[in-house]
């Protein structure tokens, strides 16, 4: 599991990723499982619901084949 993503005003923001803008992808033996979200919130709340989405994430994708 891995996530990036803008959670301060100042960086690379743009209309299309907007800050609050989060990427996560998970890397298993089948493929990648990407996903992209914009959360609303200070910084602190983005990062909770980032790691809130990557837990669910975790136990929605990753199962055994």
């Amino acid at each position: 599991m891995a996530l990036t993503g803008l959670t301060t005003p100042g960086g690379s923001e743009t209309a299309e990723k907007p800050v609050g803008t989060i990427f996560l992808s998970i890397i298993k033996p089948a493929g990648t499982i990407d996903h992209r979200e914009v959360f609303p919130g200070s910084p602190e709340q983005i990062i909770q619901q980032a790691a809130d989405k990557a837990a669910a994430l975790i136990i929605e994708k990753i199962k055994p084949e």
